[in-house]
């Protein structure tokens, strides 16, 4: 029972690791059962048609070695290129591999039954049974294979493998497409491919003698390692550079966006956190296609995991440099909109809010574009764009018409943004009203707005939904005042003199002064009802202004008024009022 359950514990470990623990032949047999497995995989031949031929690779280890030919009419009833370069693939790697064709419960079960023949029996040699199949070992010398070329009977170059002390094996044959297909005499291409698989397979079979394994497998372990470290350091100056362009950002608020400095440091930053963030990710490919080498016959694909991400994370660091060169530019062309001198010096408030709203959805925009750029950069890579026919052409036109049709409303939206931007209907930072609700523009995006509330609610409302809009901020702002004085008042010319000298004082005193765009107005009587004799005022602010002047002109109003014993109207006087004139007129 111990030596059983040693063996399974050795067992599940080679499974798992791929790793010659035990030296029986049952766990050599699993081992090599699960490197042919995975190096059949690797090495999956793929047949290409070249010409009037169709080709296939024939791979070691799963790196391939040398390409077979096959003519595409033919009226022959042997093998296609793919099954002819995978008969082949079988026979070499029986000279570098260790083969099996039990599965690994019956390899066990042919362990465990042998061992109870010899303890309970004594019988030392238990018969050969179905798993001891005559294999070549991989473990003796690598030079000790030899590859030899005869002639056939039909007189076609055959190589054949002649190991010590076994019967040479057939492993191919040079037919006359192989000739034809690499333009060379039979016997010269069979040399060719002497020589060539004869080196591979001695490198292959030292691959997998253990000590060579262990020493491929430290110097992997050592670069990845290395790799780990490497990553750790990376992703602690990404965290870095993220706090400091956070930073740049909350500094370029402040000036809003009008900083030549920080604009460069901020480009700067955002373009070495791009590139941090593929180094980081090239890292993590290039650690698990270090790990997928360490297998065998998982070269090929540890090699193919390290290359394909690796062109497409250059694509997306060449597409990131573009996008940060056409933001920078567009900031810079901004910035100059925004300094030069021919606007109006009274409307260059409203040019630092169009600035701020055409600067963020200027980028938005850009990136926008750079995402569509890459995804039809990386699309025409692909096999299958590139041979778009017409019909398919045609056939993606209709398709993009039926998406246009239903995505109708983001594009509705989309345009309504662009006419918003180029009417400058509204900026981030107005005050508007948008049907029954009103708030501050926080945000300008491609296909919406965001506008904060007095009570602090967030409304996202869609371009194209915009159909009534009121902006109390563009340019110039202005309140009405309303003031009810009573009827008890002695003399109406007295309380609008008062008014006047209070708004005149009110216009001359600082800072209030440098906030109005003209002297407040006094529109003198607007009514005489009941309630009272109401009079209005009008001031005409800076955008944004209206509030804050309002409420202290109206404070203003009320003390001197009630200095010079001027009454407004009152609650109470207002019910009298209304009382009285409520009974019968006989009364």
């Amino acid at each position: 029972m111990p030596r059983l359950l040693a063996a399974l514990l050795t067992l599940s470990l080679t499974l798992i690791l791929g790793w010659p623990f035990g030296s029986s032949d049952a766990i050599a047999a699993v081992k090599g059962q699960s490197t042919e497995r995975s190096a059949a995989e690797a090495s999956k031949s793929v047949t290409t048609q070249v010409g009037s031929f169709d080709t296939a690779k024939v791979s070691i280890l799963g790196v391939p070695a040398i390409t077979v030919a096959v003519p595409v009419l033919t009226d022959s009833d042997g093998p296609d290129a793919e099954l002819r370069a995978r008969l082949i693939e079988n026979n070499l790697r029986l000279l570098y591999s260790p083969q099996a064709i039990c599965n690994p419960g019956e390899l066990l079960a042919d362990f465990w039954v042998s061992r109870s023949i010899r303890s309970k029996q004594g019988v030392e040699t238990p018969g050969q049974p179905a798993c001891d199949i005559h294999r070549w070992s991989s473990r003796s010398n690598p030079d000790e294979v030899n590859l030899a070329t005869i002639m056939s009977n039909e007189g076609l170059p055959v190589l054949e493998a002649r190991f010590p002390g076994r019967d040479p094996m057939p492993v191919l044959t040079v037919t006359d497409a192989d000739s034809r297909f690499n333009g060379l005499p039979a016997a010269e291409l069979a040399d060719r491919w002497r020589n060539t698989l004869q080196s591979r397979l001695r490198h292959a079979r030292e691959w997998l003698r253990p000590e060579s394994r262990a020493r491929i497998l430290s110097l992997l372990a050592l670069a990845l390692l290395l790799l780990v470290a490497l990553m750790v350091a990376l992703l602690a100056l990404w965290q870095r550079t993220q706090r400091w362009e956070a930073r740049l950002q909350e500094a370029q608020q402040v000036n809003q966006g009008t900083s030549v400095h920080l604009d460069v440091l901020l480009q700067s930053a955002s373009l070495i956190n791009v590139g941090l963030f593929v180094a980081i990710l090239l890292i993590a490919r290039s650690m698990g296609a270090l790990a997928m080498m360490a297998f065998p016959g998982q070269f090929t694909l540890g090699l193919n995991l390290l290359l394909q991400p690796g062109l497409l994370f250059f694509k997306i660091l060449v597409v990131a440099v573009v996008l940060l060169i056409v933001r920078a530019l567009a900031s810079f062309l901004l910035r100059q909109w925004l300094s030069s001198g021919r606007q109006p010096s009274d409307q260059l408030p409203r040019r630092r809010q169009r600035y701020r709203t055409l600067r963020s959805v200027t980028e938005r925009l850009i990136t926008l574009a750079a995402g569509i750029v890459l995804l039809v950069w990386w699309a025409f890579d692909l096999e299958a764009v590139r041979g778009i026919s017409a019909s398919g052409l045609l056939a993606g036109g209709a398709l993009l018409g039926a998406l246009v049709f239903v995505f109708q409303g983001l594009l509705r939206d989309f345009v309504s943004g662009l006419v918003v931007l180029l009417e400058d209907r509204y900026a981030i930072g107005d005050w508007v009203e948008v049907g029954s609700s009103s708030g501050e523009v926080v945000d300008i995006g491609i296909l919406s707005a965001q506008f904060r509330t007095v009570d602090q609610r967030l409304m996202v409302v869609p371009h194209g939904l915009v159909d009534r809009l009121v902006n109390h901020t563009k340019l110039r702002s202005a309140a009405l005042i309303s003031l009810v004085l009573s009827h008890r008042i002695g003399s109406l010319r007295q309380a609008l003199r008062v008014i006047q000298q209070e708004l005149e004082a009110f216009a001359a005193e600082s800072p209030w002064k440098s906030r109005l765009l003209d002297p407040p107005l006094l529109r003198a009587v607007d009514a005489v009802n009941p309630q009272g004799i109401e009079v209005s005022v009008l001031i005409q602010t800076a955008p944004g202004q209206q509030w804050s002047m309002k409420r202290e002109l109206l404070r203003r109003l009320e003390e001197a008024l009630h200095k010079r014993a001027i009454p407004l109207a009152s609650t109470l006087e207002w019910g009298s009022l209304r009382a009285a004139s409520a009974l019968p007129k006989d009364s």
